[in-house]
């Protein structure tokens, strides 16, 4: 991530798990190994928050600025959760103020979050970085086209346009980096240990489709949750 970090002219996106403290860790390290700041969701900053830590990327080490999505925003009005945004306000970095940051900055977002950026002005010489499952990707590329030049400002909400006041021109291309380490088994790597080890019994715990490893290894045992067995 550093290194796209530094070859990247603008602003530094990286989609990743809000609730992934190691990656958001990661990011910030990058981010600070290519001379950036980090700019946090205020989603993002509170679950950094509770999870109170001085290791952890926070607006008081100075290094790091809160950004509120029109959606987010929406959220807090409806609920009057004022006492929320109340302690980033020092901290707040607006859409009007992202593009003379983008070039220092790297982002923390969300696809969702991609149309608006595009309003901000802010995606010129961008990068964009995925860091979760690779399958999200198939299910985020109706917001994911934003990255895209063939991505047209008009199809966007008008209730946003009313937010970001008005539409900016097309832009080039972000360029789409997917880096990521995960702690998932492919079926491929499954197949791979389980022949490692062809005269062992397989139990395969706690998924959602326990059936299906039937259908790699002919000695496999299905257990239920909350069963009691002799190993």
């Amino acid at each position: 991530m550093a290194e796209i970090f530094q070859q990247t002219e603008g602003m530094g996106l990286v989609w990743c798990s809000s609730q992934n403290i190691d990656r958001l860790v990661s990011v910030w390290e990058a981010a600070k190994r290519a001379g950036r700041k980090l700019i946090l969701d205020m989603y993002t900053a509170e679950i950094v928050r509770a999870a109170d830590h001085d290791d952890l990327p926070s607006v008081a080490h100075g290094d790091t600025r809160v950004f509120l999505p029109w959606s987010q925003k929406q959220r807090i009005i409806a609920r009057k959760a004022f006492d929320i945004p109340a302690p980033y306000y020092p901290h707040r970095i607006y859409p009007e103020g992202l593009v003379g940051a983008a070039g220092e900055s790297v982002m923390v977002c969300r696809p969702s979050m991609l149309r608006e950026l595009k309003r901000a002005d802010c995606l010129e010489g961008a990068s964009f970085i995925s860091s979760l499952w690779s399958g999200y990707l198939d299910r985020s590329q109706k917001h994911l086209s934003v990255l895209s030049p063939s991505s047209s400002p008009a199809t966007d909400h008008a209730r946003n346009d009313e937010e970001t006041g008005g539409q900016t021109p097309s832009q080039k291309a972000v360029p789409h980096f997917h880096v990521h380490t995960s702690g998932h088994a492919t079926v491929e790597q499954l197949e791979r240990l389980l022949s490692a080890f062809p005269r062992s019994r397989v139990v395969p715990i706690h998924l959602d489709n326990a059936e299906r490893f039937a259908e790699l290894a002919a000695n496999v045992e299905l257990k239920n949750d909350l069963e009691w067995w002799r190993l």
